[in-house]
């Protein structure tokens, strides 16, 4: 009698398991619910890429993050020159390395272009960055709405004054 509890114990556990698997292997596994960027950066030599899917950020504002974060300061300079524009404006060396190297955070924005396999159409489109100059970090957000554009701003400059 104590075998078959056992047994039927087990077996209900290995569904209740397989249940919990089955309903969240869409944030425990990315195969092909990634971002254009993560795939770019992923193999890239002395740059550590993560993606997250639906991070919150507050209650009711969720993204995509891919977050890049340079190992050495020549790929930091890279990474800094990929996603900030400078807009034709001449630097003289020790200007732009001040730039690039000091204090504090920068943020942009992109449009991309619509992927097909998008996870989320209205997400896709839009891409918020974030530079942690002193981290050598750039955090790439992928979402839709000014509202959620200005959330993710308020919330790094939040991070920012309150660490």
């Amino acid at each position: 009698m104590k075998r078959r509890c056992l047994i039927v114990s087990i077996v209900v556990l290995l569904c209740a398991g397989g249940s919990v698997l089955w309903k969240y292997s869409g944030r425990l596994f990315h195969v092909g619910k990634v971002s254009d960027t993560y795939l770019k950066y992923k193999d890239v030599p002395g740059v550590g890429a993560t993606f997250v899917k639906d991070f919150a950020i507050m209650d009711s504002v969720r993204a995509d993050v891919t977050m890049l974060r340079a190992f050495d300061s020549l790929t930091w300079r890279q990474l800094f020159c990929d996603f900030v524009e400078f807009d034709g404006q001449d630097f003289e060396d020790e200007q732009l390395e001040k730039f690039v190297f000091g204090d504090g955070i920068v943020f942009g924005k992109r449009q991309t272009e619509q992927r097909e396999d998008a996870a989320d159409a209205s997400k896709a489109n839009t891409e918020i960055i974030v530079l942690y100059r002193k981290f050598w970090t750039v955090l790439v957000y992928n979402t839709g709405t000014t509202e959620e554009l200005n959330r993710i701003i308020e919330y790094h400059i939040n991070q920012y004054f309150t660490n």
